[in-house]
């Protein structure tokens, strides 16, 4: 059941921002084209209901919740699961993959929420249109036919070609408009009063119902209203079946001024009828001459408009520019469409007790992906190897796949990444298995906090799936014992993801680093922080907590270096020489400005000297000159002086 509501609420979320793109464009295109006559303005806008209605269902995407995964695949302890991959062959692989930019994630609450009330609302709207289809039906048993002295004096109806279609015309005086019902039984149903109105304008009316008819109006309206049932949460697909009512009345009239050349009396005649129909008209399921007045207005306005294109055809170039459209809406559709995960309302609450002893039993779901990379040149020639180029195509040939790749992982609740060079021998993974169509792979990697069964498809050296995350009991446990607090089922995850081992852990906390946030001890681990690193920057700063610490290896600093300068300027806190290093200043850049003595030396003039453009070279050349007492606004001038010297 809930794999139903997630997909329909997909359904739901693609088509309400796939349909505004659709109409949208479609509404662009048709603006920016001059002279687009009615027909062909129908026949876009029904195009574009159609996409609206199948491409949500073919984009809209997904992944199940972690309550979804079959218990089969689940086990008593990640340590029983073997170290195993497995690739098969001539698998069908579809033509591209595409891995979602934007991913959100919906508490099932909202989505059954959202879901039902969709349905409630379809439901009711379909009701509706299936009432007003037994109207119509009641309408036509109980009408009565057009007496014979009436239909003779109807010369234009009479000498119209009806179509393949037998058109019964009837009279009605449960109706106050003229309309089209068609599907399995045509008839034009005219409301009694009409038939005291001029033969003339009689015919005009006949005419125009007449045209629906030709053009299986009545089928079309059937399907505008299904959709619009469906879609009914969308103001664009409610704009489009404005556009298309309109339309519809215009190509009919356009059809009517092939028998009658002049607009005018044909518009005359329109104004004169809605005087005389009664408002609001009573919505039902088949096409009419009148549905609303701006219509009615519209209509007019057209007909009087000499330089409109008022052909029957369906023009090629519109028709082409709205295709156009439709591609590009499929493209964003396919390649930007955002994948809904559907989280527990609990993925963030900590794991007890009662839930450490199942640890196992929780599973999540995510995506992985593979790139091979290219040996590099000097592997061949027995050189020592250095790294691959990440950018560089993926080898077509099997022996020139390097031996490590690149696997990202992505966990889509919480928006967390990682990658990393894994060698293939470590995934179990032959270099063939990456080339040619159609194979599936299967992979595990084993960490301590748990298991990643991998399975999807590889395809030219490129390989992409899911995969399934499976927690380790003894790790969640221990872990908890640990730190004093029990870890949520998203942080499990996220500790297996990035490979938070427990002895990473417990030499962290030896060496000083106790009360740690679960985060900043992923970006420890992320950025290569060390116990040494710890017990470094500690022998200086004894406060510095776990996110300055990451600061030091996140500017590419050295712990040695930050101790050195700590000891030439004591007076600087960590993240003033976190800043010293970040813009180059060196321990021995600022030995050297001491040796010669310089005035006011604080961490922040040595950040300005450098700023200003002292290097290590006029700082040696002080220092050999002895102390001379110099000011910092000194030192500058001659650094710029040595700047203007060397320019040509």
């Amino acid at each position: 059941m809930s794999t139903l509501v997630n997909g329909l609420f997909a359904f739901l979320l693609a088509a309400l921002w796939q349909s505004t793109a659709i109409v949208l464009l479609v509404w662009l295109a048709l603006k920016c084209i001059p002279r687009v006559n009615a027909t062909t303005r129908y026949a876009v806008w029904f195009a574009a209901l159609i996409v609206l209605l199948v491409l949500p269902a073919l984009t809209s995407q997904h992944a199940p919740s972690a309550s979804t995964v079959s218990e089969a695949t689940r086990v008593t302890s990640t340590r029983a699961v073997p170290f195993v991959a497995s690739v098969e062959q001539n698998v069908p692989v579809p033509a591209f993959h595409v891995v979602p930019a934007l991913r959100l994630n919906v508490l099932p609450a909202i989505a059954n929420a959202v879901v039902f009330a969709w349905i409630g609302a379809t439901a009711f709207f379909l009701i509706r249109l299936t009432l007003s289809l037994i109207y119509l039906e009641r309408l036509k048993r109980n009408s009565l036919p057009v007496e014979p002295a009436v239909r003779a004096g109807l010369r234009r109806w009479n000498a119209a070609v009806k179509g393949d279609r037998d058109v019964r015309l009837c009279v009605s005086d449960a109706i106050g408009v003229p309309v089209a019902i068609g599907l399995f039984d045509s008839m034009i149903l005219l409301p009694s009063d009409y038939l005291a109105l001029d033969p003339n304008e009689l015919d005009y009316v006949l005419l125009h119902e007449l045209a629906h008819l030709r053009r299986c109006d009545d089928w079309t309206n059937a399907l505008q209203r299904v959709a619009s049932a469906f879609l009914f949460f969308s103001p664009a697909v409610a704009f489009a079946c404005t556009r298309l009512d309109v339309e519809r009345e215009v190509a009919c009239d356009d059809d009517v001024l092939r028998v009658e050349p002049d607009p005018l009396l044909y518009a005359n005649c329109l104004a004169r009828i809605a005087r005389l129909a009664a408002w609001p008209q009573r919505d039902v399921a088949a096409p009419g001459i009148f549905m609303t007045r701006r219509g009615t207005s519209v209509r007019v306005e057209r007909l009087l408009d000499g330089a409109r294109d008022r052909g029957l055809r369906i023009l090629p170039i519109p028709f082409t520019a709205a295709m156009l459209a439709f591609c590009l809406v499929v493209g964003a559709a396919v390649f930007a469409a955002p994948a809904l995960t559907f989280a527990s309302p609990t993925g963030d609450a900590p794991v007890t007790d009662s839930t450490a002893h199942a640890g196992s039993q929780i599973a999540f779901t995510g995506d992985w992906d593979i790139k091979a990379w290219p040996k590099p040149p000097t592997e061949a020639s027995g050189a020592p190897p250095r790294r691959a180029d990440f950018f560089a195509p993926v080898p077509a040939d099997v022996s020139s796949i390097a031996p490590a790749i690149n696997l990202s992982l992505h966990y889509p609740i919480s928006a967390s990444n990682t990658s990393a060079r894994v060698s293939l021998a470590q995934l179990g993974i032959e270099p063939a298995a990456l080339q040619g169509d159609g194979r599936r792979v299967h992979f595990a990697l084993r960490y301590d906090a748990g298991t990643f069964v991998c399975d999807g498809t590889a395809n030219r050296g490129l390989a992409k799936g899911t995969f399934e995350f499976l927690p380790d009991q003894t790790y969640v446990q221990k872990f908890g014992a640990l730190r004093g607090a029990s870890l949520t089922p998203r942080q499990i995850v996220m500790a297996g993801m990035f490979d938070l081992q427990l002895s990473y852990v417990e030499v962290l906390g030896a060496s000083g680093l106790r009360e740690v946030s679960f985060d900043d001890l992923v970006g420890l681990k992320m950025f290569g922080v060390t116990a040494a690193d710890v017990k470094m920057v500690h022998e200086d700063f004894p406060s510095a907590d776990a996110s300055l610490i990451t600061g030091v290896r996140m500017t590419k600093g050295d712990p040695a270096d930050i101790h050195a300068l700590h000891l030439l300027l004591p007076a600087a806190g960590l993240e003033m020489v976190i800043g010293l290093q970040t813009i180059g200043v060196t321990p021995a850049f600022v030995s050297s400005l001491q040796k010669a003595e310089v005035r006011d030396l604080t961490a922040d003039n040595t950040a300005a000297l450098k700023v200003a453009g002292v290097d290590q070279t006029l700082a040696d050349l002080l220092a050999s000159q002895g102390p001379r007492g110099l000011s910092i606004d000194e030192i500058v001038r001659l650094a710029k002086q040595r700047q203007r010297e060397a320019s040509p």
